[in-house]
This record gives structure tokens, sequence and C-alpha cells, in this order.
């Protein structure tokens, strides 16, 4: 029996033509692609527009911002052309209140001008090599005598007795401090027995500052306020001599000296400051319990202040002594007794 021939291999044409009909069955119809082409290409040109209205827009706006803000600083910036006005541009602004009196009209209008505001400042001076560590840096504020009138306070002429009385220790609470107060001022005033008192000169506040009481006050009233302002003057003497004596140029005998009056003068403000509170919470404080609760602290300043001045005279920082301290002791005796 005859084999069988084996099935002829297909040629290559008959592959591709197989295959071209294969592609044709699966792809879609001709005017159906056209379609969806045309589709996509109009979005596509749909968005690029859009997008590029958006950016011509933002560009637009950003533009003619940054334009407006250099116009803006222009017009800040801009000098004037005009000569005649250059020296009012370059003046300082003032305020109506404040316009400048021509002087053909100053000579007539002096008496009734307003006179300068008072604000009266202290600030915190830097260190230098005269300081002591531990000598106040603080500046020296100003004194009353330069307040102007409409600042000052009313006569006590006028006031009652419990008005003068409150008036007076409210200011004897600030000169305990080293201060000036409202009726009670440093002396000004050369007398035959003290100088005027000047706090920018060393000297003057190593004697210690004499002060003076406004004149209508009640002569009791006058006489224990003057005692307390004997403590006062004393205490203040006292931490001019802390602040001169703790130099370097002393040595430590002088610093040891200065260390132990400082934590006397640390009690003493330790009562003041209680002096105060008595006086803030009860209406019935009296100037001459203030004065009895300041007797021994009185006396103790009065020993020390005696003993720093003797000091003083030592290094010849007082210059010509006088026979004042003597009577001042002299007189703290008498109130002791």
């Amino acid at each position: 029996m005859a084999a069988t021939p084996p099935a002829r291999a297909a040629s290559v044409a008959d592959r591709r033509a197989s295959a071209a009909l294969r592609q044709q069955s699966t792809r879609p119809t001709s005017a159906a692609t056209e379609r969806l082409r045309g589709s996509i290409d109009e979005t596509r040109s749909n968005v690029s527009d859009v997008h590029r209205k958006r950016t011509t827009a933002t560009t637009t706006e950003t533009t003619r911002r940054r334009v407006l803000e250099q116009e803006a600083i222009l017009r800040r910036t801009k000098v004037p052309s005009q000569p005649s006005h250059a020296s009012e541009q370059r003046r300082p602004s003032v305020r109506p209140d404040e316009q400048p009196i021509p002087k053909a009209a100053t000579a007539k209008t002096a008496p009734t001008s307003p006179s300068q505001p008072w604000r009266p400042t202290a600030t915190l001076l830097p260190p230098t090599p005269m300081h002591a560590p531990l000598a106040s840096r603080i500046s020296i504020p100003p004194q009353a005598k330069h307040a102007p009138d409409s600042v000052r306070p009313p006569s006590m002429a006028g006031m009652s007795l419990e008005k003068q009385e409150r008036a007076l220790m409210d200011d004897l609470l600030y000169v305990l401090l080293g201060f000036e107060g409202q009726y009670v001022t440093f002396a000004t005033q050369r007398t035959s027995t003290q100088e005027p008192y000047d706090p920018f000169d060393e000297q003057s506040r190593l004697v210690g500052p004499r002060y003076t009481i406004a004149s209508g006050i009640d002569p009791s009233l006058r006489d224990l306020a003057m005692q307390v302002l004997k403590t006062a003057t004393h205490a203040a003497a006292l931490d001019a001599f802390g602040d001169v004596m703790s130099r370097n140029e002393y040595g430590s005998v002088s610093h040891a000296l200065c260390s132990a009056v400082r934590k006397l003068q640390k009690d003493f403000l330790v009562l003041v400051a209680q002096l105060e509170h008595s006086f803030l919470d009860s209406d019935s404080f009296s100037l001459h319990q203030m004065s009895l609760q300041l007797r021994k602290s009185a006396h103790v300043l009065s020993h020390l202040y005696t003993l720093a001045q003797e000091v003083l005279k030592e290094n010849g920082l007082l210059g010509a002594t006088t026979d004042d301290n003597e009577s001042d002791e002299d007189d703290e005796d008498e109130f002791e007794n």
C-alpha cells in the first residue's frame, strides 16, 4: 500500500493574505476611526486654547500689578521740581500747635506762649573704670526747680491740717529714698550755714542734700518733718559714700566698711517700705508715728554719717572742713533725749 504524501506548506503569500484578513476583521471601520480621531484633535485644541487664554490673562494681570507698584514708588520718591518749595520739603513735619513763631512776634507773645511739656526721665549709664562694681549707674533725674508752673502742686496754705500732713508724709517717703517731693525739695538757696545742693557735684553728694519745705505748712508739722529730713540727708550721703569708697584705689578696708554700711542701709529700706505700707493702709497713721518708728534707724544712720564724714576728710574728699556736722549731731542727740 502506497504511503500518503505530506501536506504542502503554505506559501508566504498565503500567510500574508490570511493575516491581512484577520487584521481587517478586528479593526473598526474607516468612518468610525476618522470621527474618533477628529474628536480627539478637537478636544486637544480646546484645552490648549483655554490654557493659552489663562496664561495670557495671568501674565497681563501680573504685568499690570507690577506697573502700578512701580508708579506708586515713583510718586512716593519723586522730588518736586519747584526750587521755591525745596526748603519747605526738607523741613521736619510739625504739628499745628508747634508752628514756629516769627522773630518779630516772639518778644510780644513770649509771656503767653505755651510751656514745654515736663517729661523727666532717668537712664542707665554705661559702666566706666571710674565706677565701683556695685555703684549706682542710674542717671540723676531733673530737679524740681526746673519744672514748669503748670505741674507745680497747689499751695499748702489753703489746705486743712489733715491734708497738709498726708501730703507731707507722701513727700517724706520719697525723700527717704533720695528723691524730691512736691513740697519737699532740694535746698538751692545759699545761706549762712549751708551751701546749695548740687546733685551733679560729688562733694555735695558726699555731704548730703539739704531740703526745704514749701511755705504755708503748719509749724508743728514742719518741726516733725525737719527731724525726718535729717535722717534722709544721712541716708543719701551714705549712698554716695558707698559709691565713692568702693572704688579700687581705696583698698579692701574701705570696701569692707562699705559692705557693712550697705547691709545697714538694706534694713533701712525695709523700714521705709513698712512705713509706706502703713501710710497707704491706714488713714490714722500720723507723721508723729512715722518719726517715732524712724528713731532707732535715725540714730544708727547718724553715727554712720559721722564716721563716713571723718573717713572722707582723711582722704581729702570734702575739701575745707566745717562745723555743720557737729551741730547736726548735737541736734540729733537732743532729739534722742
